[in-house]
């Protein structure tokens, strides 16, 4: 005679379900924060290239007292277009006064970024620094046209004071050449 015998315990139907639906309900929360941290990555390639190439930007207009449209003059290895974005150098009407770098998202769950970088006169010198700004889409969309370069105040003599396009907020990411 056996003393012990082995079963299989019994769960009831209810009890089964709860637990596909604790197990759905994790697996869910999961692939949203995964999803999240996946945007959050794509968008950093935006806002770093955009980082980078105002950084470019000073160096070369410190080189040459003027900006430049061409990506190779840059010296980065950013190509105009990736999986995530489109990249564009925008010049203003006067080429010595301003210049708007773009990474337009590809997606719209993902943010836009601007980068604007002015030459400004201090001490009554001509257009020798430049100053510039990083700006981020207020909203996860794409742009549907391109944003205008605000114009720079006559004092502005500190990155902080530069206004970001319409629809744009400061990163207070900002840069300056000396």
């Amino acid at each position: 005679m056996c003393l012990f015998t082995l079963t299989k315990p019994k769960f009831n139907r209810v009890y089964k379900l709860n637990i596909i639906s604790l197990i759905l309900f994790l697996r869910c929360i999961s692939g949203c924060k995964l999803f999240t941290g996946e945007v959050k990555a794509r968008e950093f390639e935006g806002k770093s290239n955009i980082s980078s190439m105002n950084h470019a930007q000073l160096v070369y207009f410190s080189h040459k007292n003027e900006f430049t449209t061409k990506f190779t003059q840059l010296k980065l290895a950013i190509e105009p277009e990736t999986e995530n974005y489109f990249f564009r150098i925008i010049p203003q009407t006067d080429n010595n006064k301003g210049i708007m770098h773009i990474a337009q998202a590809k997606s719209k769950q993902m943010k836009s970024y601007i980068g604007l970088v002015y030459a400004i006169k201090k001490n009554e010198d001509d257009y020798t620094n430049a100053i510039g700004q990083l700006c981020e889409a207020q909203t996860s969309q794409s742009l549907s046209a391109i944003p205008q370069m605000p114009s720079l105040a006559e004092d502005v003599f500190k990155s902080e004071d530069i206004k970001c396009p319409s629809g744009f907020q400061s990163l207070n990411y900002t840069f300056e050449t000396r």
